[in-house]
C-alpha cells in the first residue's frame, strides 16, 4: 500500500467520523428549536389567559364598593352595640 492510498484512507475514515458528528449537532439544534417553537407557544397561549381573564375596572369598582358597603354596615352594627352596651 502506498502512502497516497493510506492518506486517502485516512481522510475518508475522518470525513465519515466528522460527517456523523455534524449531523448529530444538526439534529440537535433542530430539536432545540423544536423546542424553542413549543416553548414560544406556551408563552403566547399564557398571554392569551392573562389578558382575557384579568379584573375589568368596571367588575372591580362593583367589588370594592361592595365590601366598602359591608365594612361600613359591619362598622354601624359594632357601634349600635357599644352604644346598647354604654346604656
Amino acid at each position: 500500500m502506498d502512502s497516497g492510498l493510506a492518506i486517502e484512507l485516512g481522510l475518508g475514515i475522518l470525513n465519515f467520523i466528522l460527517m456523523g458528528y455534524v449531523n448529530s449537532v444538526r439534529s440537535s439544534i433542530k430539536d432545540g428549536n423544536d423546542d424553542t417553537k413549543k416553548a414560544l407557544e406556551m408563552i403566547r397561549t399564557l398571554e392569551l389567559k392573562v389578558v382575557g381573564e384579568y379584573v375589568r375596572n368596571e367588575h372591580f369598582n362593583r367589588m370594592t364598593s361592595d365590601i366598602f358597603k359591608s365594612l361600613d354596615e359591619i362598622k354601624d352594627m359594632l357601634h349600635s352595640k357599644a352604644d346598647r352596651k354604654n346604656d
